[in-house]
Parts: C-alpha cells; sequence; structure tokens
C-alpha cells in the first residue's frame, strides 16, 4: 500500500506529532510505502525538538504535493488546517489537496477531546464530509458526537490511536539500585494531566529523602501558577532550572518542586530513566477516554519508572487482553486518587526501599502496557480498518462567493 500521512496543522510536537511518527515507522518496518507530508507555513515552537522524517511544504507547493498526494492508495489526514496558519494557505490546501484529490481513499483522525479546539481547524466540519472515514478514540466522545450531527454520511470508526514502542527504549533502563529516590512528571502542561499535583506529592513526601520535579513545563498562561503566586510574585516551594541562569545546585531538596522546560524527547527519556518514579495524571469524563493511554503515559513506563496514574483513569479505562479497568491489574501502576494520596505516598515509599519489588512492579508495567498498545497491536488494527474502508462518492466543493469588485 502507498500511503501518504499528511500533518496538514505542522509538526506541533504533542499527540498528533506522535501518532504519525509511530505509524509512519511501523509502515515503514511493515514494507509499506509512506511519506510523512508536514506543513511548514507555520512553524510551531516545538517543531526543532521534534525528531521526525517528513516533506515539508508550504503554499506555495501545494500543487505538487497535490498532484504527489493523488497517486496514493490512502491518504490519511493525521491534523487538519488550522485557522492560526491564514487563510491563504488553508484554503489552497483545502481545494487542492482535499477536494483536488479524485483516486486516494481519504480517512483521518481526531485525538482532541476539546471541542474549543476543534474549533481552531478551518472549514473542520466541512471537511470532514468529504472524508471516507474518521477514526477516534471513544463512540460517544465530543468530536464523535458533533460528527454525527454535521456528517451523518462519514463512517465514525472507535479505534485506540495510540501506538507505542515500548522496546525502543530498553536500552536506556538503569538498574533499579541505580535509579534516584525522585519522582518525575514527565510532559506539557495541560490541565487534564494535573501537572498541579506534584506539589501535594512533594509536600506529602517530605521528609524522606524524596526529589520531585516537573519536565516538559513551559511558561505558558494555563501554567503560570506552577510558577507564581496569586500577587505575581515567584513561588518558594518552586526551583526553576534553567542551565545557564539558574543551573540545579546539589545536593537536592525536598521542599520544592524543580520545574524543568520543554525537551528533546531522546535526552528527556534518558533523564527520566534515572527516576524511580513517573508520574502523568491524564483524567477526564469517563465518556472520553475509550481505551486511551497518553503518550506521556507510555513514556513513562518504557522509560523503567513505577508509573503513577489518575485512579478515575484506572477505573474506567479497560486493559485491551486482560479485560478488566487497568485499576485492577497487580503490579501496573500506582493509582494516585487525588482527594487520597497517603495511601500511594506509603506505597512509594516502600518501594524505594525495596529494589528487587520495585523491580517486579516495573517489569510488570511493562508488560502489560505492551499488551495494551504496542505498535504491533494498534497499528495492525488501524491498518487493517484503514484496509477495509470503501471509497465514498465524492462532493463537489461549495461554490465561492464572487466578490461585487471581479465584475468590473
Amino acid at each position: 500500500m502507498k500511503i501518504a500521512l499528511v500533518l496538514a496543522k505542522g509538526v506541533e510536537g504533542c499527540g498528533l506529532t506522535r501518532h504519525t511518527i509511530e505509524f509512519y515507522n511501523w509502515l515503514i518496518k511493515e514494507g509499506h510505502e509512506a511519506t510523512i507530508y508536514a506543513a511548514t507555513e507555520k512553524m510551531w515552537p516545538r517543531h526543532k525538538s521534534t525528531d521526525i522524517i517528513a516533506t515539508n511544504f508550504k503554499r506555495k507547493d501545494i500543487p505538487q504535493i497535490a498532484k504527489e498526494l493523488n497517486e496514493c492508495d490512502v491518504v490519511y489526514y493525521t491534523s487538519f488546517p488550522h485557522k492560526s496558519v491564514g487563510d491563504e494557505f488553508n484554503e489552497d490546501f483545502i481545494e487542492k489537496c482535499v477536494y483536488g484529490l479524485t483516486k486516494p481513499i481519504k480517512v483521518g483522525n481526531c485525538l482532541d477531546h476539546n471541542m474549543q479546539n476543534l474549533n481552531k481547524n478551518h472549514r473542520y466540519w466541512e471537511i470532514m464530509g468529504q472524508m471516507d472515514a474518521m477514526f477516534n478514540y471513544s463512540a460517544t466522545s465530543n468530536f464523535a458526537n458533533k460528527l454525527r450531527e454535521e456528517a451523518p454520511d462519514t463512517p465514525l470508526i472507535e479505534m485506540n490511536l495510540n501506538p507505542y514502542d515500548y522496546d525502543a527504549w530498553s536500552p536506556i533502563w538503569k538498574s533499579a539500585e541505580e535509579q534516584m529516590r525522585r519522582v518525575t512528571y514527565f510532559g506539557r502542561f495541560a490541565g487534564f494531566k494535573d501537572p498541579f499535583r506534584m506539589f501535594d506529592i512533594m509536600n506529602l513526601l517530605k521528609g524522606n529523602d524524596f526529589v520531585t520535579e516537573a519536565r516538559g513545563v513551559e511558561r505558558s498562561i494555563g501554567a503560570l501558577p506552577m510558577f507564581l503566586n496569586d500577587d505575581r510574585s515567584p513561588r518558594q516551594d518552586v526551583f526553576e532550572v534553567n542551565d545557564k541562569k539558574n543551573p540545579v545546585t546539589y545536593p537536592q531538596v525536598d521542599d520544592k518542586v524543580y520545574i524543568y522546560g520543554p525537551y528533546n524527547l531522546a535526552e528527556g527519556m534518558g533523564e527520566l530513566s534515572n527516576s524511580m518514579f513517573g508520574a502523568e495524571f491524564f483524567n477526564l469524563p469517563a465518556r472520553l477516554y475509550g481505551s486511551m493511554m497518553e503518550y506521556a503515559m507510555s513514556e513513562v513506563i518504557a522509560a523503567g519508572t513505577i508509573p503513577l496514574f489518575d485512579k478515575h483513569w484506572g477505573e474506567n479505562v479497560i486493559h485491551r487482553t486482560e479485560k478488566v479497568p487497568f485499576i485492577e491489574l497487580e503490579n501496573f501502576a500506582i493509582f494516585v486518587d487525588k482527594d487520597n494520596m497517603q495511601p500511594s505516598i506509603d506505597l512509594m515509599i516502600e518501594l524505594a526501599s525495596d529494589h528487587k519489588r520495585r523491580d517486579a512492579f516495573r517489569k510488570n508495567s511493562f508488560r502489560l502496557a505492551k499488551l495494551h498498545n504496542a505498535p504491533e497491536v494498534v497499528n495492525t488494527d488501524l491498518f487493517e480498518a484503514i484496509s477495509n474502508v470503501k471509497k465514498r462518492e465524492a462532493k463537489a466543493a461549495p461554490a465561492k462567493p464572487v466578490q461585487t469588485s471581479a465584475l468590473f
């Protein structure tokens, strides 16, 4: 199969990009002809720190890109035109690289649960009507419900869309004895990942010789309360790390959260592997989960740490092969109840002093995670689903309004 993966939004360096890279790597490994096309009309801040093999294109390149896409069997839009990129680029892309494609099957995905984010896409619901199928992690998500209203003829396929290559990171594992008494939040700032919980963990761990840190958090508007008090003065329980201006001093203290900004993934994973515990508190309303495990959740497992996950997620997501909620799996994760963290803290302290038990725990977590969303699991399912999509009768592009001035 000849398949194009199209990042029409560009390389934003978050979940959409990770999904694209993981699926591309699997396709190449399986012997398929695959190309990633990434819009660079707008360069997103995380683009430079993202390792991706892609054919980049700007507005002037769209006619050639459209020609190449039309020669594929499948065009898989892994992101869609974003309003911030600009109308001129977006209009040309939609005309030539959506409506203009007559040969390939056109499919796409939605990984976002936030309707405000979806509405930032240019002519999004109109484009949905051009898709031969759309993939989503939940048939009851905000996207799924809206798709049934705006593009009822477009098939919706519920699918786990977060494949993760755990084995790729095995070489960075540290022995349990080498790991530091440290708990690391890993990932960008987002309210639904709840990095603020690290302050509660830090306070509850005081006096037990633990370092608490957050890696990947930058000073966005939403993240400012992690750095500043209400009166905008610097928080005294934060050490904002800057290698040049404010490097870490040793020994580290247990009454501050050490906050590091964005990281290169390989370097970040290497640092994470030195920690005994990795944290990511992804939580949403239950109907939005589907079978989704966030990439940052997979990363803390892949790096060889014991994961700290949100209790609500563990109660509501079913493991693919074990057929029970994740919270019922023995030695998969420490599920942290935000309203009662002390039991999780007690277990962390126990495990920190028992290297043999902690090593067995993290290896079992690794094994179970692979059974749920390793590439050979998720990507095989996704590829088979794409292969079974039938091309629908194309709808004509809506007529563009004629400006009065053009008549004279």
